[in-house]
């Protein structure tokens, strides 16, 4: 992930927006939309990383696009999201041993064993 520009809105030249700026025209979006009196700018990096992981994009690639430092960081803040992970693993196996082929196998490592004289 390009990180050369650490702001997430910028001008056209790359420069950080106006923070009084950025919260009058979301003010405008949000009088729109009419969701709570009480969302927050930082509430739609919320509601990203809420459906990122409710659609199954995996917690590495999430916490990367977040910037978060580890993916600890990530599973400590949205791991309540998750519930289902052990279950979804152990469904996902018990489909790759049955033969179910709709769900895709676990990666198989080939051990090569050469025979010397």
């Amino acid at each position: 992930m390009d990180r050369t520009i650490p702001w997430v809105f910028t001008t056209r030249s790359g420069k950080p927006l106006d923070g009084d700026n950025v919260r009058r025209a979301f003010k405008k979006l949000l009088k729109a939309a009419e969701p709570p009196d009480t969302t927050r700018v930082h509430d739609l990096r919320h509601a990203m990383a809420t459906a990122w992981l409710a659609q199954g994009v995996p917690v590495k690639v999430a916490s990367e696009r977040l910037g978060h430092a580890s993916i600890a960081i990530t599973l400590q803040i949205y791991g309540h999201l998750l519930p289902n992970m052990q279950s979804d693993a152990a469904e996902q196996m018990d489909a790759w041993l049955l033969g179910d082929t709709s769900h895709p196998s676990p990666r198989r490592h080939h051990v090569i064993i050469r025979e010397y004289h």
